[in-house]
């Protein structure tokens, strides 16, 4: 799991182009501990650190960040709602109407 979390911290850090010495800033720590989580040593990563990290960057899913099988960005609001008007009406397509809506997403989202 350690080494899952010093590939997830240097994965934020380079997917919001920071240095380690902004991301120990934005944390509240040192540019050496930013470089120790990445390498591994991240036993003496505080759930603290964590929530300062997040609350910079609220798209970024926490669970994820310390490993879990979550995606890293949660979705946003308009995403959400969005999903859960297509949950309630997909409950009145016929099967032909769902083949080909699933056809139309698959191109979509290619």
């Amino acid at each position: 799991m350690e080494n899952e979390v010093a590939k997830r911290i240097k994965c934020l850090r380079e997917h919001y182009q920071l240095s380690q010495d902004a991301l120990a800033e934005i944390a509240g720590v040192t540019k050496a501990a930013v470089s120790r989580w990445e390498q591994g040593e991240n036993a003496n990563l505080k759930s603290n650190t964590i929530k300062e990290i997040c609350a910079h960057y609220p798209e970024i899913n926490p669970a994820w960040l310390l490993g879990g099988d979550v995606p890293m960005l949660k979705p946003s609001e308009k995403a959400q709602d969005l999903a859960s008007k297509l949950s309630d009406r997909l409950g009145w397509l016929n099967e032909e109407q769902l083949m080909k809506l699933e056809r139309f997403m698959d191109e979509w989202l290619s």
